[in-house]
């Protein structure tokens, strides 16, 4: 694997890479926060808002 990156990921191709990795992990945080707040009742959701404004005043 060592071989792989030190002989064919140099210079420009590594920098595409990194940046094409990065793009899907952020994807696949934001899918995973996503079904998580998706999962979250209502009332849960209302429970935290209301909590929110309490803290803030």
């Amino acid at each position: 694997m060592i071989e792989f990156f030190r002989d064919t990921l140099s210079g420009v191709y590594y920098y595409i890479y990194v940046v094409i990795n990065l793009i899907f992990i952020f994807a696949l945080i934001g899918y995973i926060g996503e079904k998580k707040e998706k999962g979250l009742s209502k009332t849960e959701i209302d429970k935290d808002a209301q909590q929110n404004i309490v803290n803030n005043e």
